[in-house]
Parts: C-alpha cells; structure tokens; sequence
C-alpha cells in the first residue's frame, strides 16, 4: 500500500503531522530535538521539517505509546520496533 493509496501525502511539514496524529506540536518538537522521532526527509533548512509516511507512522506509534502511560523511555526503546511491528500487522491484515 502505497501514501496516496491511504490518503497521505508524500510528504508532511510538522504543522500537518500534528493535526493528523493529534500530537502538540512542542511534544513532536521535543521528540525531534531529542532524538526519539527524527524526521528522514530533508528540506536543508532545520525550521522547515518534512516527515514521510513511516515517520508519521513513527509519530503514531510514540504518541499512542505515551497516552498509554508509557514514560519516554519506554517510548524511546520502543521506536525502534515500530516499523516492524507494523509490517507484521500490515501482512497479517492484507488479506482482510
């Protein structure tokens, strides 16, 4: 499944990710500035973010982790296992 299959767009500015995912904006801003969510696209200019889907994926998955009750080092050790948490999910539910 593609981004414009699921109606998200190549890429995201942060503006656009907050609104998607519900994140405050100083969160995702914290997030970045330590590491936790790095956006992978690039523009050059570090005031102008974009994220791509599996960033916005990324986000999703920290957000939902801490409104868990997760503390952000829980969060942290569990970015990583994000992508491959959701391909699972993905091959699991393709066929639904």
């Amino acid at each position: 499944m593609t981004a414009p299959e699921i109606g998200l767009p190549q890429l995201l500015n942060k503006r656009q990710v907050c609104a998607r995912v519900g994140i405050p904006a100083r969160r995702l801003r914290a997030w970045r500035e330590n590491g936790i969510v790095v956006p992978s696209a690039s523009t050059g200019d570090p005031k102008r973010t974009l994220y791509t889907r599996e960033d916005v994926e990324q986000v999703a998955f920290a957000w939902f982790l801490t409104r868990e009750g997760m503390s952000t080092q829980q969060v942290r050790n569990w970015i990583p296992v994000a992508p491959r948490l959701l391909r699972f999910v993905r091959q699991v539910t393709h066929s639904l």
